[in-house]
């Protein structure tokens, strides 16, 4: 089983689309037929959705990704906490919703990407639904 497709919930899309750009992240603007305008973000067979939160609450995730080259974007991220975990440095910063959101440095010799994207998701997910695949919109599925 792989993850596919995640979509969180934001109260302030764009300073949520802010921070995930800041890690590497593409996003382009979608809307499917009803529902809402929201934020799309595809990178190694995998999607990242950001979501206007419903009735103004966000979701209570915990995530985390690689980042390559992340020792040159720290300085712009407001660590909240570090260790290290098997050789592997993790710095924790909160998204704007206040998730927890875990970043993974390695060096470009231990990532090769997929495609054409800067990062790979690591995702580690409490209390959300887990998609097989795409749907075509997930406020209209």
């Amino acid at each position: 089983m792989k993850i596919k497709l995640l979509a969180l919930r934001s109260t302030d899309l764009e300073k949520t689309k802010e921070l995930y750009t800041s890690l590497g992240m593409e996003f382009v603007k979608e809307k499917h037929d009803s529902g809402p305008v929201h934020y799309s973000a595809e990178f190694d067979d995998f999607v990242l959705e950001l979501y206007p939160a419903k009735g103004g609450e966000s979701d209570n995730l915990r995530l985390g990704f690689e980042v390559p080259g992340l020792s040159e974007i720290v300085s712009e991220l407001e660590i909240l906490e570090e260790y290290e975990y098997n050789s592997t440095s993790i710095k924790v910063v909160k998204d704007p919703e206040g998730r927890k959101v875990e970043l993974y440095e390695i060096t470009p010799q231990q990532y090769v990407p997929a495609d054409t994207q800067s990062i790979a998701p690591f995702v580690r997910v409490a209390n959300a639904p887990i998609f097989a695949q795409k749907a075509p919109c997930f406020e209209c599925a």
